[in-house]
């Protein structure tokens, strides 16, 4: 959770550094140019993706039992521990300003 919470504020920062990063780069230089950056920024990050390493972990298989009541159970105490812990409330608060500025 500590890790998932640590890359969502890093993404969420992203975000909003680049809305005045790329305006800066429209008004100096053109669109196509905001355009060229982007797609150059999309190869590069698809090249550093294949080249992660992925370690596979083995677990002891445990019985869990599937069904409705155990997927009830699981999203309330994902539910539960995003109201108690300040940092997963606050991120969930910017994502959903997020949801709704991307709907506009």
């Amino acid at each position: 959770m500590k890790a998932n919470s640590f890359l969502n504020t890093l993404d969420q920062f992203i975000k909003l550094s680049a809305w005045p990063i790329g305006s800066l780069i429209v008004s100096v230089g053109s669109p196509f140019l905001l355009i060229n950056i982007t797609l150059f920024f999309y190869v590069v990050s698809s090249i550093l993706m294949f080249l992660l390493h992925i370690q596979e972990h083995t677990k002891k298989k445990t019985a869990q039992g599937k069904g409705l009541k155990n997927f009830l159970l699981s999203i309330s105490l994902g539910w539960e521990y995003t109201w108690r812990n300040v940092h997963a409330k606050s991120i969930s608060f910017m994502s959903f300003f997020e949801g709704i500025g991307n709907g506009v």
